[in-house]
């Protein structure tokens, strides 16, 4: 992921302790993210030991929908 790019709702990432999961949520320090095995884990904007699978940027407008459909991916 590039230095100071923002994740946004639907951002599919894969993370080494938790696996895969996707944004469901952004906070002014942190995402909330759901992880398929792990449920949902807050997970600061900082981090930067995960892969970035698929990055939809944060301005984007996401429904719950979309979120969901990117889990199943």
């Amino acid at each position: 992921m590039e230095d100071n790019q923002l994740l946004g709702v639907g951002s599919r990432v894969k993370h080494p302790a938790f696996g895969d999961g996707v944004v469901i949520r952004l906070h002014q320090a942190a995402y909330d993210v759901c992880f398929t095995l792990y449920g949902i884990k807050g997970v600061g904007k900082d981090y930067d030991k995960w892969e970035v699978v698929e990055a939809i940027p944060a301005e984007s407008a996401t429904t719950f929908t979309e979120a969901e459909k990117s889990l199943l991916r």
